[in-house]
């Protein structure tokens, strides 16, 4: 019996992109995929003083919930958008007997919709979210250097946005002795 996948088999894989690019990491890879993916987040925050923007094909609902509540701007394409140059790939890409992406779109502009973005809504998200980033940016700078795991940063957002205390889930500071 066939084994069903998004993503074809990793011999269609190999044929149709080069070997630095991850696609679909099995879980032997994954680990070290997230962490390479997780510290193309990290630098924007570590290094900028503006409030970091980040644009995608998808971001992940539990990602928006923390990110956007640190004043973190973003925005989701919901296509894969690839330059007119890229059509024979493109095509390797759609194949259904290999990768099968539907939502690959060739062009050398922007859609309408990423033009609306940038152009209308981005400049009005950022005074709402300049406030946040400044309130969460000691957060944002300790899971970006290293000095916080993402559960514990993800933990501190939440209590830090429901005002509670920030340090754990009890009513009251522990006491120290």
């Amino acid at each position: 019996m066939a084994r069903a996948s998004n993503c074809g088999s990793a011999s269609a894989r190999r044929r149709i992109l080069p070997s630095r690019l991850p696609v679909s990491p099995r879980k032997g890879a994954l680990s070290q995929w997230l962490s390479e993916q997780i510290s193309l987040i990290r630098a924007p925050v570590r290094y900028l003083e503006c409030i970091p923007v980040l644009i995608a094909r998808r971001i992940h609902i539990s990602t928006f919930f923390v990110l956007n509540k640190c004043g973190v701007i973003i925005h989701q394409n919901f296509n894969q958008l690839l330059p007119n140059a890229a059509a024979p790939l493109a095509a390797k890409a759609k194949d259904k007997k290999l990768l099968g992406y539907h939502d690959i779109r060739l062009r050398n502009e922007p859609d309408k919709r990423l033009t609306k973005f940038v152009v209308e809504n981005l400049p009005k998200l950022v005074d709402t979210m300049r406030p946040r980033w400044n309130d969460y940016r000691d957060l944002l700078e300790a899971y970006a250097s290293g000095q916080m795991l993402y559960p514990e940063f993800a933990a501190r957002v939440r209590r830090r946005n429901a005002g509670t205390h920030e340090d754990g889930d009890w009513a009251e500071a522990p006491h120290e002795e």
